[in-house]
């Protein structure tokens, strides 16, 4: 602009002071005529109104619920907590009337919040009850039987052993009694009310492990804070999810075990559940897999043992190459390292007595 100023300035030259202001007046209008507005670039918010309508719909969409949001009844919601390895909580509605209150019509139920509405309500602990399968349950359902677990369906292994052999089979599970129509259960029943610890009178909310053990309860007249059931409740499922990492690999190991020894691999069969023998290794074990696991390896050595004895009779009869055949095998089928110890000690002493005589 200035340029284009001093251009017309230079060749006016010697002109008189009314043609100089013309001239300026002149250049200033050519200069002006560079400062008209661009048009706005495509990437111009301004010139796509369309996409900046279409940000505020975006930020609107709802997002997705998760997992155990809803309030399920006892028995699909147990089904989730068997198959999912996740906690539970039980929540137990009893009808009752507001303090003060009019008493309702009849047939209603009475139009109270329930005693821990505000805990269940509250933001902060909506992240924690996604880790829960949530169950609601009525005073009608504590005495009813406590519902058993669905056996799993036949496995690969179960239907048929390697080589054509066929599986062997398995005792039926017992199934809860039904009581009859108009009597109580029987005292060899368990009942929701015995298995949770709960009565018909008060309200509860009860939270369970994957394992279905009552852990926290609590109970109509001594509510807990809300930080309260946040901290127990985060640590509760933090505790579950460590228990339940460790099922799932060591379950996995039993099963592989189970199948091997039912197919005559008992070295196998062995090897896949002696490293969980230890007390250490059990430690993030839950109660009932660390009974299966110690069962089985009680099984495997009650088999060791007996093979054991068979190579003590032979040894007794003075058949000394089938004791030191038989202790071979006890080594190699059964690899934990007090049996192969005491295998390999027996197995010396068919040795010498078959060498020296003695």
């Amino acid at each position: 602009m200035l340029r284009a100023s001093l251009d017309v300035r230079r060749s006016l030259r010697g002109v008189g002071a009314a043609s100089l202001w013309i001239a300026m007046a002149l250049a200033d209008g050519l200069a002006g005529q560079e400062k008209e507005p661009k048009p706005a670039p495509k990437d111009n918010p301004a010139a796509k109104p369309k996409e900046a309508a279409k940000k505020p719909a975006a930020a609107k969409a709802k997002p997705k619920s998760g997992p155990g949001l809803d309030w399920l009844g006892l028995e699909p919601g147990l089904a989730q907590v068997r198959t999912r390895r996740l906690p539970g909580l039980i929540l137990l509605d009893v009808p009752g009337e507001p303090a003060g209150d009019p008493p309702p019509p009849v047939g209603e139920a009475p139009p109270r919040p329930h005693f821990l509405q505000d805990v269940l309500t509250d933001s902060s602990l909506k992240d924690t009850l996604k880790r829960f399968v949530l169950i609601r349950i009525q005073p009608a359902d504590l005495e009813k039987p406590y519902p058993a677990a669905t056996p799993a369906k036949a496995g690969k292994g179960e239907k048929a052993g390697a080589k054509g052999k066929a599986a062997e089979p398995k005792a039926p599970e017992p199934k809860a009694a039904e009581p009859d129509a108009g009597e109580a259960p029987g005292a060899d029943v368990l009942t929701v009310s015995g298995k949770l610890g709960l009565g018909g009178q008060q309200s509860a909310l009860v939270a369970i492990s994957y394992w279905e053990d009552p852990q926290l309860t609590y109970k109509e007249g001594n509510p807990p804070t809300k930080s309260r059931a946040r901290e127990e409740l985060t640590r509760f499922w933090k505790v579950n999810g460590v228990y339940a990492e460790v099922a799932r690999r060591v379950e996995a190991d039993v099963e592989k075990s189970k199948y091997a020894a039912a197919n005559g691999n008992q070295r196998e069969a062995t090897i896949k559940i002696r490293d969980h023998e230890p007390a250490k290794a059990q430690t993030h074990m839950d109660p009932v897999l660390k009974k299966r696991v110690n069962e089985l390896i009680q099984d495997y050595r009650a088999k060791a043992q007996k093979a054991i004895e068979d190579g003590n009779k032979l040894d007794q009869a003075k058949k000394w190459p089938e004791a030191i055949n038989a202790f071979d095998k006890v080594m190699t089928d059964f690899p934990f390292q007090d049996i192969q110890q005491q295998a390999n000690k027996r197995k010396g002493e068919c040795l010498r007595k078959m060498t020296v005589g003695f």
